[in-house]
């Protein structure tokens, strides 16, 4: 990781979120269709998975609780199943450890969408230096 760079475990994260996400939500896009009863919330969750990730990409803090929470919810609907439980559990130990090691919380701490983190990815996306150094 370069200094202040996106850390490769949330990179490689961020793009499983919005590629299981994705492909589970086209999958199950049928059901909704035809008008299915539970396929609204299944749809809202994948599409939760995909938001985690696209927002993981965007450095904002709030999305890597929200993938936690996602992967805590698909550890819990397991249940009945011990190899589906096992599977997800583990992910879930992965995915934690992978957004909250120190590089990501350094990484997530620099980051978020308040007026200054744009101000500085428009500055540096000008050629500039960005926007708020202290002294």
């Amino acid at each position: 990781m370069r200094s202040g760079g996106r850390p490769v475990a949330v990179t490689v994260v961020a793009w499983l979120y919005i590629a299981a996400g994705g492909l589970m939500f086209a999958s199950n896009f049928p059901g909704l269709l035809a008008g299915r009863a539970d396929s609204g919330w299944v749809e809202l969750t994948e599409a939760l998975g995909v938001v985690a990730g696209v927002f993981l990409l965007r450095r904002q803090n709030w999305a890597r609780w929200l993938a936690v929470a996602w992967m805590a919810f698909h550890v819990a609907i397991s249940f009945p199943v011990a190899r589906l439980l096992a599977a997800h559990a583990a992910f879930f130990v992965v995915i934690t450890w992978a957004l909250f090691q120190p590089a990501a919380g350094r990484y997530f701490r620099g980051g978020g969408a308040g007026p200054a983190a744009i101000g500085e990815a428009a500055g540096e996306a000008a050629g500039g230096e960005g926007g708020n150094e202290a002294g």
